[in-house]
Parts: structure tokens; C-alpha cells; sequence
């Protein structure tokens, strides 16, 4: 960075893959007064938190990676948790982050004063900031699922996001309740070894069959020898998952037709009519989040598991009861989802004029280009809300906004301002567009999904990948108001 005249202090919520590039993007520009606060006691997000049997990346591997630093060692097509946890660890090791990371604080409140951004910890941590990055993620905290009597279930009760590891499940009687991503990786890795397994579906969801074939070992010692290749296949899948599910989810056509026969045509692959019938779903296809998967249809055919769509009456001492049917289990997981609308609107935090983000979020999470929200300076969000994550891989979606962040912060530096802030006309507008191309996309056709919240606001991005690159390009001026 050049022309210098001030650093800033900069803080980072979140030590996940959004966290730990921007701390990356940060010490490449020569800044070095950041913090970044990570509540748990290691990196890696979602991909720390999550660790359950069966966990993988339904992005392929070339593509969830940093597009500057490439890895030639991913095992398969799509890669196992694991190796997504270990890549995030080699990249904080690379880049020299982990002296920037304070672990197991996390930040409780933040406000806006005098030019800076207050901020405090659970642990009694205290600082003034020139900016901050809320890195906080959006499948993090686990969704609430009101099971009544589940306090007197006497067997062990777990999520994915709190896996234990030292649970045992071959020959048990295993439960596990919901069919989304989670749900079916978990149903699928543990309906070999289990003695029974039911899995309670209670809306079931549309699979696309993605095969997650090994990759070989010459691929994996050409793509370690030449970072070039690695790269090339990198832009290569952003490229198709752009032309194929970028157009599938926000426009009519062919794409959209394409997914839609390949997805009922691989629903015609389970032989009985009846457990068929349980698995169909009643909305067309990627209205919900489609689940990849070339194994679930084949797991739950499998004679020692069991698919009950009767809705659940209750959890008793010994299992569950669904329908007025009593299913006595040994473990039960609870693969309902994430609260997926949180953001960062857990930590208490109050803007300009005493503004809580609660309220101005509440209904739904105003924001200017998914990045920062009126009244709120010298605030900016990774993966916040609106973000393309519909359609579009996180890697790349985090890439996009810390170079936009990057911008602001590098005006700051060379002293064009000392707080920025986007306009309630800017934010306004952009929440205007988004509500006039959503109707044509497939996130809107009805159904109840985690896309939408309780006041029925989609929370995604209605346009292709590209188009968030582009809208992200550059720094528009005429949206902010400098001081």
C-alpha cells in the first residue's frame, strides 16, 4: 500500500475462512495493528465446529480454496471436512495469523462514538477500533427445534456442530431427525454401522446426484508440482457452477429445467413406490437448498433403516413418538439446521444516534450490497446478508467483499476520510432491486426454506456470480457519507 499517512486498527470477528482472509488481505497490504476474535480456542469456523460422520463439502475442492493460494492434496472431488479444516490451518500458518487471533473471546458489544468503534469482550477485553469486520458467519448456530420431552431422553442427544467424538454407534439404535445436508451425510455415513436406523423426515428435500469421485495420484502431483493447474480448475468450477446453478436458481431456462429432470430422475432410483413416495418432495426443485448426494437414496434403502414421515409427538425416556408409533432409540441427532438469519445481530450493537442493529434489522437485515447497513460506519460484514451463498461458494463470495473492504480501508489510509458509512437512499435502493428480481428466482416459488425468515424476507442474491463481482468492483462514492 502505498502514500501512507495513517494505519488504522482494525478488528475481525471470527476466525473462520471469511476471518482469517481478511486478517490475510490485511497483513499483504501492509497493515498490521488488527485484531482478529475468535470465541473458540482454534480456526476453521463452521469447518472446527462441524464434525460429525459422513461431513463434506458439497463445493468441489479446486473451487473452495483462496484463489491465491491453491491446494494440490484434496482427496476427492469433494472434499471431506477433515481436509477443509486442515487447508484453513495451513493457510493462518502461511500467512502468519495466528499472532493477530485472540482465541476463546468472543465479542459481546460494540459502539459507535467519536469516530471509533467500542468494543467489548465476555472477557472483560476493551478496545477502540477504526473499523470492524464481523466475519461471523451464517451456519453457525444451530436452529432451535421445540421437541417436547426431549429432556427425558436417557440416551446420548447430539448435533452436528457438537459432535462428540468418542460416540459409539455400531449396532445401536440410531435416530436421526431431519433430511437436509447434514441430516443425509450423517444418515448416509452411519447406516452402515448403525444396528437400526430411523430417520425422521418431516419435509423432505430435492437431491442432486453429484458424484465425489477420488482424485488420483497423478492429478493430486501435478496440481502440488503446478499451482498454475490448480488455479486454471479453480476459475474452470467457478465458471460452471456459475453457468449451471447460477442460472438454475435466478432464472427461468434451461439450466433451471436441466437440474430439475436430473434431480427427479435420480429420485426414480429408489425401487419402492412407497418409501419413493415419502421422499418426494411437494415444492420444485431448489426452492430449498438442494442436497448433493450420490449415496443417501442408496443408504436408506439399506434393510436396517427406516424413514418415518409421521410429524414427532414427542421424545420419551427411550426414543421417540411420531404419529402415535413409539421408535426406540439409543442416540439421538439432531440434524435440524442452522439459524441461518443471525449474522452478527447477536453481539449488541448500537450506531450512530444510539441505533440498535436489532431494530433496524428487525423484519429484515437492511444492508447496502450485502456488505454494510445505514448508520452503522466503518462497519462492514463478510457473508452478511443477501450475500450470493445460494449459488455461489463461499471462497469466492469472501474474496469479492474483503477486496471491496480493501478499497474503503486503503482511502482511509490515505487520509480521504475517517468514518464511512453507506446512505439510507443507497441501502434502500439496492433493497429495491433485489425485491424486484426475486420472484423469478426459485427461492421464491413458496415453499418454507432456510432462505427465508420468520417474516417470509428470501435472504439470498438474485443474481448470478458474476453480477455480485461486478456490482463489488468498485467503490461508488455517491452511496456513503464521509466525515
Amino acid at each position: 500500500m502505498t502514500d501512507v499517512l495513517r494505519m488504522p486498527r482494525i478488528a475481525v470477528l471470527g476466525a473462520g475462512l471469511s476471518g482469517l482472509l481478511m486478517g490475510i488481505r490485511l497483513k499483504k497490504a501492509g497493515i498490521r495493528d488488527f485484531t482478529i476474535y475468535e470465541k473458540a480456542d482454534s480456526v476453521g469456523g463452521t469447518w472446527r465446529d462441524n464434525r460429525y460422520p459422513g461431513l463434506t463439502c458439497d463445493v468441489p475442492s479446486r473451487l473452495y480454496c483462496y484463489s491465491f493460494f491453491p491446494h494440490g492434496a484434496w482427496s476427492r472431488f469433494l472434499p471431506p471436512g477433515e481436509e477443509v479444516l486442515r487447508y484453513l490451518r495451513a493457510a493462518a500458518d502461511r500467512f502468519g495469523i495466528r499472532a493477530h487471533i485472540k482465541f476463546n473471546t468472543e465479542v459481546v458489544s460494540l459502539r459507535w462514538g467519536n469516530g471509533r468503534w467500542s468494543l467489548r469482550s465476555d472477557r472483560g477485553d476493551e478496545g477502540d477500533f477504526h473499523f470492524v469486520v464481523a466475519a461471523t458467519g451464517f451456519l453457525h448456530h444451530p436452529a432451535r427445534l421445540g421437541l417436547a420431552g426431549l429432556q427425558s431422553f436417557k440416551g446420548a442427544v447430539v448435533s452436528p456442530s457438537r459432535w462428540p467424538p468418542s460416540i459409539e454407534l455400531g449396532g445401536r439404535r440410531v435416530g436421526v431427525v431431519g433430511t437436509g445436508s447434514s441430516g443425509t451425510q450423517i444418515a448416509s455415513a452411519v447406516a452402515e454401522q448403525a444396528g437400526q436406523l430411523t430417520v425422521f423426515c418431516r419435509s423432505p428435500q430435492w437431491v442432486f446426484p453429484l458424484p465425489n469421485w477420488e482424485l488420483s495420484r497423478l492429478n493430486r502431483g501435478l496440481m502440488g508440482r503446478f499451482p498454475a493447474l490448480s488455479k486454471a480448475a479453480h476459475f474452470m468450477y467457478r465458471y460452471l457452477l456459475d453457468a449451471l446453478f447460477g442460472k438454475a436458481t435466478t432464472h427461468p431456462g434451461w439450466q433451471r429445467a436441466l437440474v430439475t429432470a436430473l434431480c427427479r430422475a435420480h429420485l426414480r432410483g429408489i425401487r419402492d413406490p412407497l418409501l419413493r413416495q415419502q421422499l418426494t418432495p411437494k415444492d420444485v426443485p431448489m426452492c430449498k437448498r438442494l442436497v448433493f448426494s450420490n449415496e443417501f437414496y442408496r443408504a436408506i434403502q439399506r434393510s436396517n433403516v427406516s424413514v418415518i414421515r409421521r410429524p414427532i409427538d414427542r421424545v420419551y425416556r427411550s426414543g421417540i413418538e411420531a404419529g402415535g408409533v413409539q421408535y426406540r432409540l439409543d442416540v439421538l441427532v439432531l440434524a435440524t439446521g442452522f439459524d441461518s438469519h443471525t449474522f452478527m445481530s447477536r453481539i449488541h450493537i448500537t450506531g450512530q444516534d444510539g441505533r440498535d442493529l436489532r431494530d433496524v434489522w428487525a423484519g429484515f437485515p437492511l444492508n447496502y450490497r450485502t456488505m454494510a447497513v445505514p448508520g452503522f460506519p466503518n462497519l462492514f460484514m463478510i457473508i452478511g446478508p443477501n450475500s450470493p451463498f445460494g449459488h455461489v461458494s463461499v471462497p469466492s463470495i469472501a474474496e469479492t467483499q474483503t477486496a471491496y473492504i480493501m478499497q474503503l480501508i486503503g482511502m482511509f489510509t490515505r487520509g480521504l476520510f475517517t468514518s464511512a458509512g453507506p446512505t439510507e437512499e443507497a441501502a434502500r435502493e439496492f433493497q429495491s432491486s433485489l425485491d424486484e428480481a426475486m420472484p423469478r428466482t426459485a427461492w421464491a416459488a413458496g415453499c418454507s426454506s432456510w432462505y427465508r425468515n420468520e417474516a417470509g424476507y428470501i435472504n439470498t442474491y438474485p443474481w448470478s456470480g458474476s453480477h455480485f463481482r461486478n456490482l463489488l468492483a468498485t467503490v461508488n462514492c455517491q452511496h456513503f457519507t464521509f466525515e
